[in-house]
C-alpha cells in the first residue's frame, strides 16, 4: 500500500482505482453462470494465498505486478523527451 500511494498520491484522491481495479480482477475470475458466487469465492481465496505465500516466503517481487516488463520500453509513435524532468 505504500508504494501504491508513493506511485499514485494521497489514498482519498485515488481510492476508486483501487476499487474498480479489484472488482476487474474479480471480474475475471467469473467464469460460470450457474454459480458465480463460487467463482467469486475461490478467486478471493486465491488472492489471499498469494497474498500469504508472498508475506511468508517473501516473494513481494516475484508476485508483484509492478516493476519492468518486456513490453515496457517506448512505443511505436510515442516520442520521449529525455531533457523533461
Amino acid at each position: 500500500m505504500t508504494r501504491d500511494i508513493r506511485y499514485c498520491g494521497p489514498v482519498w484522491a485515488t481510492w476508486t482505482f483501487y476499487l474498480e481495479r479489484f472488482c476487474g480482477v474479480l471480474q475475471m475470475g467469473l467464469r460460470s453462470r450457474s454459480q458465480p458466487w463460487a467463482n467469486l469465492d475461490k478467486r478471493a481465496l486465491r488472492m489471499a494465498y498469494l497474498g500469504q505465500m508472498g508475506a511468508r516466503y517473501d516473494l513481494q517481487e516475484e508476485l508483484s505486478t509492478y516493476g519492468e516488463h518486456v513490453g515496457d520500453g517506448p512505443r511505436r509513435n510515442k516520442q520521449a523527451y529525455l531533457e523533461c524532468m
